[in-house]
């Protein structure tokens, strides 16, 4: 079987626009080298195994191994060990995975249809494949219970399939697949000795591990980091036992152990080589020569010196003289102190954390323990021979340490545990038809979610400051059927005070089929992303009735699951501290049921984002019954919805009479400021009907920019209403790709860049990199429509602090230019590219909307933060407290999280990462007020003197 892994952030809708992005970014530097290139080896065979999952066929046996799959953030080798083969016949490859699970039972496998959004959020294996560096590059997911996802990119037919046949099997302590890919649809088959780029991959859903076996980094999609297939008859075949690091950091000896066997009928001469590098870059090349009968095993035994504290890496490689040559060659196989140090700093770490809030008593504790993590330390930096008794007697006082220090990273920064969701087991309980467990939000969860049991039991958690927005969710698993579901809320009550049931919302995540995007537009998937008070309701026609007062309501067929989904408005004065409620659930017939909100309202202010977070609304003031004509009172609902959101500036299109009254409720709204206005390009009458239109309003800055100002920026229409605009103190704006905006006559004044612009990766690169000097105002713009919510949440927050553009423009809050039957797409055949649904009473919302304030949020905790830990140092002493020094290890993590190759990035994001990175900013900036307002003792006067009010 073929595996390859490429962790998919819904591939459906997003792989293949990332993977033709990556191919693209790497085409523009044709000259760009990437590291030396891991090489395997596929085996001819004239016995075809027969694809059942299992890899018990003696013809397996003669199959090179793809092994030491290394993690895509590390040059370290994976937790969990994958162990592929690979074979050819004259028609077909054939790809054989075993995969390695020390937790066989939470490996994930939701995920069963044919080309599914889902199956990247699954344990699963992924296989690129491209015969040149030019031609077409082809992909494949194979999740653990053998479903099957395809694409391929440059140059292949839209809508390719690979025609691939997968099984998998499940055992106590691994998985394995097996996968048969015709060459057929591949453009033909291989010769003997043909090469062809190639990457075999793996994503285990614990703990989110990502790891390849041509050590790829940042992205499995990205070209420059496939290795190399080698199409060749029989050779002799390794299976590795160790690099020789059992004892870690020890100082010492160290062996790579293996051994090697001969499948051919004759005698055969193989060549060894483990090339270590140390840190300064000298490499000791290591040798061993065998001489193997046919069919014989012979030990291999490789003999290095493992250094002291001293990063070192190893790169295997075998050749044959008489046969193909060189047929295996591993990527760089990083060593590193992987069992003990980590540990230490570990422990460390969370030992000095504890100590800025730890009272006299607990301080000396921990001071102590300190002590002995030091000695533990110089043990292990101790230049005696290495052993297993050594290393048990090191592991075993560090394991004594750790039980006796603070629990965990919540604790250790005085942060509420509440804020962590915990899914501890619990027992169902009896009598029921249906269990309820919280959920992260935005996970993609469908009808066909299986019931979590450990999480049945645990409450819901929030948290959040004065003023914000925040959602919960939870899953409602039905055992039987289940109909007229009602949703109840209540009051929320704390030790000060009451957050009544008003500011509480329920909705109902509907799951429906949408169609796809890039090549396999014309296919649909079933995705959620309606927010329905009653899923049940017949949405028929483009502006249905959905009263905004209707019940929370719903049916759940037995064997099916309901996502319900809760807004919490934390009120402006509700006092900081933990309120708590429940959520009842009463069906139609039968026993009611609750599961517990618990809301943590933060101690500080969260202020807006000081960046231009603009968000592009097509929709005109009209009596007409057009998809977006509005009445004034709907037009303020929906600009009162998308200011709610978290979006500043709200782009308008009116033209003539209405533009006034566009402007008079934007006023009555609050807004102000800049006016983002993109009609079509007007005359200079026009232009100055807008002036005056403008003139009227409360200081609006005017951003002018018509659809075609960035593609006809030099045209005389263009040029005249450029000067129009900055006579009005106004700027000018426009899609341009970064082409364009390379000409210094480029007119516009503040360009937008599409985050798809084939050289857009490349630039915002540069731009953090310093290598590049920054325009004074530059924005992005992607397709915020998507169905898939980590597109969103990472669009309008992390990326943007990351990249430290200007600000975001999102593309459309509703684009009805497709069909006017938004509710029919699938129908129609016409994708609508729609942030919310209109309705009669107003937008209709969707989870990747309510991403999008989300993201927004991220945005502003983590410049709070970062501007939290500013006042902080700036007020203290030069010694540093930890929270400071832990926050400023924060950010610098953060940074180099957050990749600026989004295609990449989305290709492996979670959504429990971001909202994890949002728990991590709320912890650290809870340490920082704690530090700034309780400071150690010993310099209480300065600080107190000096403290931020946070």
């Amino acid at each position: 079987m073929f595996v390859l892994v490429v962790r998919v952030h819904s591939p459906a809708r997003r792989s293949g626009l990332a993977l033709a992005t990556l191919l693209l970014a790497a085409d523009a530097f044709p000259g760009a080298q990437a590291a030396e290139r891991a090489l395997t080896y596929a085996a001819h065979t004239s016995a075809a195994p027969s694809v059942d999952g299992l890899l018990t066929e003696a013809v397996w046996r003669n199959a090179p191994r793809v092994e030491f799959f290394s993690r895509l953030t590390e040059g370290y080798q994976a937790a969990a060990a994958t162990h592929g083969r690979l074979l050819w016949d004259d028609e077909c490859l054939y790809v054989g995975v075993r995969c390695d699970e020390p937790e066989m039972a939470k490996v994930a496998g939701l995920t069963s249809r044919r080309d599914a959004a889902g199956i990247g959020a699954d344990d699963c294996l992924e296989l690129l494949l491209a015969r040149t560096r030019e031609g077409p590059v082809y992909h494949l997911i194979v999740n653990v219970i053998g479903a099957l996802y395809d694409e391929a990119a440059r140059g292949a037919p839209a809508g390719w399939d690979s025609r691939a046949t997968v099984q998998t099997s499940i055992s106590e302590a691994f998985w394995e697949a097996e996968l048969r890919l015709p060459f057929a649809a591949l453009g033909g088959s291989p010769a003997f000795g043909d090469r062809w780029s190639a990457n075999l991959c793996r994503c285990r859903a614990q703990g989110e591990e990502r790891s390849s076996w041509s050590g790829a980094r940042g992205s499995f999609l990205a070209p420059d980091q496939l290795g190399t297939l080698l199409f060749g008859g029989t050779v002799p075949t390794f299976a590795w036992e160790s690099l020789g690091d059992e004892f870690g950091e020890l100082v010492g000896g160290a062996v790579v152990r293996g051994e090697v066997y001969n499948p051919g009928a004759l005698p055969v001469q193989v060549t060894v080589r483990a090339n270590v590098v140390d840190a300064a870059g000298d490499v000791a090349v290591l040798q061993q020569r065998l001489e193997l009968d046919s069919f014989a095993v012979r030990p291999v035994s490789l003999s290095y010196r493992k250094q002291l504290r001293a990063p070192q890496a190893l790169r295997l490689e075998a050749s044959a003289p008489a046969g193909p040559g060189t047929f295996l060659v591993t990527p760089r196989l990083e060593l590193r102190p992987r069992f003990l140090l980590p540990r230490v700093d570990w422990l460390r770490d969370r030992f000095v954390a504890a100590l800025g809030g730890a009272t006299p008593e607990s301080a000396t504790a921990l001071q102590e323990q300190l002590r002995r993590l030091t000695a533990v330390e110089q043990g292990i930096d101790a230049l005696e021979q290495p052993s297993v008794e050594r290393w048990e007697s090191l592991n075993d006082r560090l394991t004594a340490l750790a039980a006796a220090g603070p629990a965990g990273p919540s604790t250790a920064l005085a942060g509420p545990s509440e804020l962590t969701p915990s899914l501890a087991p619990s027992k169902l309980v009896g009598g029921s038809s249906y269990v309820l467990f919280p959920v992260y939000p935005f996970e993609r969860l469908l009808y066909d979610t299986p019931p979590q049991t450990e999480a049945v039991g645990q409450p819901m958690h929030v948290s959040g400051c004065r003023g914000e927005r925040e959602p919960a969710s939870f899953v409602l698993s039905a055992i039987g059927d289940l109909t007229e579901v009602a949703i109840q809320l209540s009051d929320l009550v704390g030790e000060n005070g009451v957050i009544p049931q008003r500011y509480l919302s329920a909705r109902i995540v509907k799951c429906w089929p949408q169609l796809l995007t890039g090549a396999k537009g014309d296919r649909a998937e079933t995705v959620p992303e309606l927010l329905m008070r009653d899923d049940r309701v017949d949405l028929a026609g483009g502006l249905p009735s959905l009263p905004g007062d209707a019940p929370v309501v719903t049916d759940v067929p037995g064997g099916t699951s309901k996502q319900v989904w809760l807004t919490v408005q934390i009120p402006e004065k509700a006092a900081p501290g933990v309120y708590v409620g429940n959520v009842t659930v009463q069906p139609g017939h039968g026993a009611s049921a609750s599961i517990a909100l618990q809301v943590r309202v933060l101690p500080f202010v969260l202020p807006p984002a000081p960046r231009w977070l603009v968000l592009g609304h097509r929709a005109v003031l009209s009596s007409d019954t057009g998809p977006l004509a509005r009445t004034e009172e709907l037009y303020a609902r929906e600009l009162r919805d998308i200011l709610d959101h978290g979006f500043r500036y709200v782009a308008a299109v009116e033209q003539g009479d209405r533009l006034e009254a566009c402007l008079d409720v934007r006023w009555r709204l609050g807004m102000s400021g800049l006016f983002p206005y993109f009609p079509q390009m007007p005359s200079a009458q026009k232009a100055r009907e807008v002036r005056r239109a403008v003139s009227k309003g409360p200081g609006w800055t005017l951003l002018f920019g018509p659809p075609e100002l960035g593609m006809e920026a030099h045209a005389p229409a263009a040029i005249e209403s450029l000067g129009f605009v900055r006579e009005t103190q106004g700027a000018t704006t426009g899609l341009v790709t970064l082409a364009d905006a390379a000409e210094t006559s480029h007119p516009v004044d503040l360009p937008v860049y599409s985050v798809d612009d084939p050289g857009f990766v490349v630039y915002a690169k540069s731009l953090v990199a310093g290598a590049k000097p920054r325009r004074a105002r530059e924005l992005y713009t992607w397709d915020c429509t998507q169905e898939d919510p980590n597109v969103n949440r990472l669009f309008c927050g992390y990326y943007l602090f990351k990249s430290g553009f200007q600000g975001a423009l999102a593309s459309d809050y509703q684009d009805l230019a497709a069909t006017d039957s938004p509710y029919a797409e699938t129908e129609v055949g016409a994708r609508c590219r729609l942030l919310t649904y209109p309705t009669q009473e107003g937008p209709l919302p969707t989870v990747q909307w309510e991403a999008a304030r989300e993201g927004i949020d991220d945005l502003r905790y983590v410049l709070l933060l970062e501007r939290s830990l500013a006042q902080s140092v700036a007020a203290a002493d030069p010694q540093t407290g930890p929270a400071r020094e832990t926050a400023t290890a924060f950010l610098a993590q953060l940074r180099a999280t957050i990749q600026l190759d989004h295609g990449a990035m989305l290709s492996t994001l979670r959504a429990k990462r971001l909202q994890e990175l949002r728990w991590d900013c709320v912890r650290l900036l809870l340490a920082l007020r704690q530090e700034v307002q309780s400071p150690p003792p010993v310099r209480a006067k300065t600080i107190a003197a000096q403290a931020p009010a946070l």
